[in-house]
C-alpha cells in the first residue's frame, strides 16, 4: 500500500509528516470526532454526497461543528485526490476525519488515502 504524497488539513495540502494532532486534543481525550471512509476510483468518490451527509449528521449528534460546508469539503477532497495522482484507473480508500477543537480553536478535518 503506497503512502500518500499529500494529505489535506482544512483544505491545505501538507505532507503526511506534518499531519499531527496534539495529545491534548479532545478528540483523543474523549473520542470527540467523526469520520467517513470512502471508496475512490479514477478520482471519483463513490456516493460522495451520501458520505458527506452522513458525516454532517454524525457531527451534529455530538455537537461537533464541521470546519466547512459540504461543497467546500468536496472541493478539498478533489484537491487532495488530484495532488496524489488518483486518476487514470487508480483506486483508493479515502478517510475523512473531523476532530474536535483544542482549547476552543477551530475543528480540523484531515483527508488521507490508502491503496492504489
Amino acid at each position: 500500500m503506497a503512502a500518500p504524497l499529500y494529505v489535506s488539513r482544512n483544505g491545505v495540502l501538507i505532507s503526511p509528516a506534518d499531519a499531527t494532532i496534539s495529545i491534548f486534543n479532545p478528540a483523543l481525550q474523549s473520542a470527540y470526532g467523526v469520520y467517513e471512509s470512502m471508496q475512490v476510483k479514477n478520482g471519483v468518490v463513490f456516493e460522495q454526497a451520501a458520505h458527506l451527509a452522513r458525516l454532517a449528521h454524525s457531527a451534529e449528534i455530538i455537537a461537533l461543528p464541521l470546519p466547512a460546508e459540504a461543497s467546500v469539503i468536496g472541493r478539498w477532497i478533489a484537491e487532495v485526490l488530484a495532488a496524489n495522482g488518483m486518476t487514470d484507473g487508480a483506486a483508493c480508500t479515502l478517510r475523512l476525519f473531523v476532530v474536535g477543537p483544542e482549547n476552543g480553536g477551530e475543528c480540523s478535518r484531515f483527508s488521507r488515502w490508502s491503496g492504489r
